[in-house]
C-alpha cells in the first residue's frame, strides 16, 4: 500500500473535517468529484494496483458522519421528500443483487466476451472479485445519489454545490491547460501532484496521437482520461451557458466568463470526440430550454452553427484535420468508436441469450447505458432504473416549464448528462454521474420552493440566480 503526498494531505484534511468541521467535508467532496485520477492510497490486489480515488474516500466519510450525527438523514424532510427517487434507485441496486444469482448457479458452465474485450476473447461465466468490486462501486455510486438527493432539495444549498463543482471544473480546466503548455514548451508535466492513481485506467495523461508530425499528448487533467475530463466539463459548462442565458449567473458574470472560457478552451483543447459533440448537444439544449421559458436563445443558436462552420474551415488546416481523422473517422474503423459499436453487438447478444436476470453484473461491458444495463441486468434492471430516471426528468421538465431555475439548469444538465453516458459509457467508477443524478432528483424538490422567474423579475430581483425559501412541505 501506498499513500501519495496529496492523498496523504486530503486524509489528514478529511479527518479534521470529520471531527471537528462536518460541513467542510461535504464540501471538499463536491471539490474533488472532477479529481477522477486523484487518490488517497493505492493497493495491490489481485495482481493488480487499485486506487481509491479522493472522492470516493470523502464521499464515505460523509456519508458516515450523516449517519452517526445527532440527527440521521432518514429523520429530515429531505429525506422524506426525495424518498420516490430513493425507491428508484434501490429497486436498481435489487436487480442488480438479484443478476449476480446467475453467475453463481451457471459457476463456469456458460462463456461471455471477455469485460475488457482483449481480442475478443471469452471467458466462463463464474462469479468473482471482479462481480463483487463492480457491484461495490455501483452500489456507492447509488447510495451517494441518493444521499445528495436529500441534502439539495432546497435551492440555496442546491446552488452551493453547483458553485463548488463548477468552481472545481474551472481549475480542472486551467490545469489541462497547464499540461498543453507543458507538452508544448518540453516541460515534465508533474503528474505526481493529481494523477496519483495508480490504476491501469487512470493514466490518462500518458495518451498521445501519433500524427505526420510527430506525438501530441492528450489533455486528461486531474481526470481518468480526456474523455471523462470532457464529461466531468461539459455539466459545468451546461450550467455556466444555462445561467448566463437566464441572466442568473453562478458565481458573478465575470466570474462564470472566466470559467466558461476556461473550461471551453480545455474542451477544444482535449482532442476528444466527447468534448466536441458535447458542446454541440450542450447549445442545443441550451437553446431548446431557454425558448420554452422565454428569454433570448438565439445567440446560443448562433453560436453553434457558428462552431459547426468553424470546425469545417479548419479542417482545411493539416494538423487540425489529422486530428479529426484520428479521433472521429479512424475510431469507428479501428479506434474506441469500433469498440463501442463492438461492445453494443455483443451486450446486445448476450441480452437475448440470457433474457430473464441477465448475467450478472459486470459481467459484460458495454460503452452503451441501455445495452448495459440490459445485457447485465435484463428487462427488471432497465425499468428499475427507469423507475428513477424518467421521474426525474419529467419533474425538472415540468419545473421548467414553470420557470423555475432549478428545474431548468438542472434539466439541460441532467439530460446532457443521459445522453454521454448513452453515447460514451456508464463510468460509475468516477463521481459526476452520481453527483449529477442526485441533483437532478433534489432539485425536482428545490424547484417546488421557488417562484417562477417572470415573478421575480418584475419585483425587481438581484441579477443572481435566487435561493427562494422552500415552499411549505418541501425540505
Amino acid at each position: 500500500m501506498t499513500v501519495p503526498i496529496t492523498g496523504g494531505l486530503i486524509i489528514i484534511a478529511a479527518v479534521f473535517f470529520f471531527f471537528f468541521a462536518p460541513k467542510g467535508l461535504y464540501a471538499a467532496m463536491i471539490i474533488f468529484v472532477p479529481f477522477s485520477a486523484t487518490a488517497v492510497l493505492n493497493l495491490s490486489w489481485g495482481g493488480s494496483d487499485k486506487g481509491v480515488s479522493a472522492w470516493l474516500f470523502l464521499g464515505a466519510l460523509w456519508i458516515v458522519r450523516l449517519i452517526v450525527a445527532g440527527q440521521p438523514p432518514w429523520h429530515k424532510a429531505g429525506w422524506h421528500a426525495t424518498r420516490r427517487a430513493r425507491w428508484g434507485l434501490l429497486a436498481f441496486l435489487g436487480s442488480v443483487l438479484v443478476s449476480l444469482c446467475v453467475p453463481l448457479l451457471l459457476n463456469g458452465t456458460a462463456w461471455v466476451p471477455d469485460p475488457l474485450y482483449t481480442n475478443n476473447a471469452t471467458v466462463p461465466l463464474r462469479f468473482g472479485m471482479y462481480n463483487l468490486t463492480q457491484t461495490i462501486y455501483l452500489a456507492f455510486g447509488i447510495l451517494l445519489a441518493i444521499f445528495v438527493a436529500a441534502e439539495n432539495c432546497h435551492s440555496a444549498r442546491l446552488f452551493y454545490t453547483l458553485k463548488l463543482y463548477v468552481g472545481s471544473c474551472a481549475f480542472a480546466a486551467a490545469w489541462g491547460l497547464f499540461e498543453l503548455w507543458c507538452d508544448v514548451t518540453g516541460h515534465s508535466y508533474p503528474s505526481y501532484i493529481f494523477n496519483t492513481n495508480a490504476t491501469e485506467s487512470s493514466m490518462g495523461y500518458l495518451e498521445v496521437l501519433d500524427l505526420a508530425e510527430g506525438t501530441l499528448t492528450r489533455i486528461s487533467s486531474v481526470a481518468l482520461e480526456p474523455s471523462v475530463l470532457a464529461q466531468e466539463l461539459l455539466l459545468a459548462f451546461i450550467v455556466l451557458l444555462v445561467g448566463l442565458g437566464l441572466r442568473r449567473p453562478l458565481l458573478g458574470r465575470k466570474w462564470d466568463l472566466l470559467a466558461l472560457a476556461l473550461i471551453s478552451s480545455t474542451l477544444l483543447a482535449s482532442t476528444s470526440s466527447t468534448a466536441y459533440t458535447g458542446i454541440l448537444a450542450a447549445m442545443i439544449f441550451v437553446v431548446v430550454a431557454l425558448s420554452l421559458v422565454g428569454k433570448p436563445w438565439k445567440l446560443y443558436f448562433v453560436l453553434a452553427v457558428t462552431a459547426v462552420g468553424a470546425g469545417i474551415l479548419l479542417m482545411e488546416v493539416p494538423l487540425v484535420g489529422q486530428i479529426f481523422n484520428m479521433m472521429i473517422l479512424t475510431k469507428f474503423e479501428s479506434g474506441s468508436g469500433f469498440e463501442r459499436l463492438n461492445s453494443m453487438k455483443l451486450a446486445a447478444e448476450d441480452f437475448l441469450r440470457y433474457p430473464l436476470f441477465g448475467t450478472g453484473w459486470h459481467n459484460v461491458n458495454s460503452m452503451d447505458l441501455v445495452f448495459l444495463i440490459l445485457a447485465n441486468t435484463c428487462i427488471v434492471g432497465l425499468i428499475a432504473f427507469g423507475s428513477f430516471l424518467l421521474p426525474v426528468l419529467r419533474g425538472l421538465w415540468k419545473s421548467m416549464r414553470e420557470g423555475k431555475v432549478a428545474g431548468i439548469v438542472l434539466f439541460s444538465g441532467v439530460a446532457l448528462m443521459v445522453l454521454l453516458t448513452e453515447a460514451a459509457g456508464l463510468t460509475y467508477s468516477a463521481g459526476y454521474v452520481w453527483l449529477g443524478f442526485g441533483l437532478g432528483a433534489g432539485a425536482v424538490i428545490a424547484a417546488r420552493g421557488e417562484g417562477a422567474i417572470e415573478i421575480k423579475e418584475r419585483v425587481g430581483t438581484s441579477n443572481r440566480m435566487v435561493h427562494s425559501k422552500p415552499a411549505e412541505g418541501t425540505c
